[in-house]
């Protein structure tokens, strides 16, 4: 089961729904006003991309603080 984020475009309640992953694409109704619900983007499934500097040496997002 896995754990998926839905925004109402109505009323714009965030709530969460476990289902399965082949589920995932399945239509959702907003549980406070019934009407149909986007899926977020949530930060773990987002991928962070690869940064280069400029000896071609891969930087750690995390790591590094730019200002």
């Amino acid at each position: 089961m896995a754990v998926y984020e839905y925004v109402c475009s109505n009323c714009k309640k965030q709530f969460e729904v476990r289902r399965s992953i082949h589920e995932s694409n399945k239509v959702t109704a907003c549980p406070s006003c019934g009407k149909q619900a986007q899926k977020m983007v949530s930060v773990f499934s987002a991928k962070i991309p690869e940064i280069m500097d400029i000896q071609g040496e891969k930087i750690s997002v995390s790591s590094k603080i730019y200002t």
